[in-house]
């Protein structure tokens, strides 16, 4: 609908808020694969859009939060940091960063972001929660140490800390 009236009207005004709204509305009805999709073509239609930033960390927080598409939440982070640097959000973008990088297992990026964000944001905020991740990371994750005890407790905990306790089914080999 909305191409179609875009296409018949010429009038942009009001169309990119229509795309954010439905992004929004879509993302409120848990429909996460449709809401990521209108940001990805607000972002397409609209690269030089006021509040873009947002834009792409919201389609990113949905990929990683809700999709569990690590790899391309990585892509939109990337480019979200790349792109606005001076953004109020740039210690929580590098820190969700981090996170992504870790929850695709690629753990040697995560701990640079993560030992890097000491140094470029000293006071931020969220400060204690990237000294957490890090221990997270040291304990279940030991650089170097790919002992096969603790890949699975490491594994383990990602499947624990991402499913809702009601959907958690253990079985015993006998």
């Amino acid at each position: 609908i909305i191409n179609s009236w875009d296409d018949k009207t010429g009038d942009v005004v009001y169309l990119p808020l229509a795309y954010l709204k439905l992004a929004q509305n879509y993302s409120d009805l848990k429909k996460y694969r449709e809401a990521a999709s209108y940001y990805d073509q607000f972002i397409k239609r609209y690269p030089d859009y006021a509040v873009l930033d947002r834009v792409l960390f919201r389609r990113g927080a949905i990929l990683q939060k809700e999709l569990n598409d690590y790899t391309e939440a990585a892509i939109v982070y990337e480019t979200l940091a790349r792109s606005f640097p001076k953004n109020i959000h740039s210690d929580q973008i590098q820190f969700n960063l981090a996170q992504v990088y870790r929850q695709n297992n690629q753990i040697k990026e995560s701990l640079d972001i993560l030992r890097q964000f000491k140094n470029d944001f000293p006071g931020s905020s969220i400060l204690d929660v990237v000294n957490t991740e890090l221990n997270y990371i040291g304990t279940y994750y030991p650089e170097g140490n790919n002992k096969t005890t603790e890949r699975i407790v490491y594994l383990l905990g990602n499947v624990i800390a991402e499913k809702p306790k009601d959907e958690m089914l253990f079985s015993y080999a006998t």
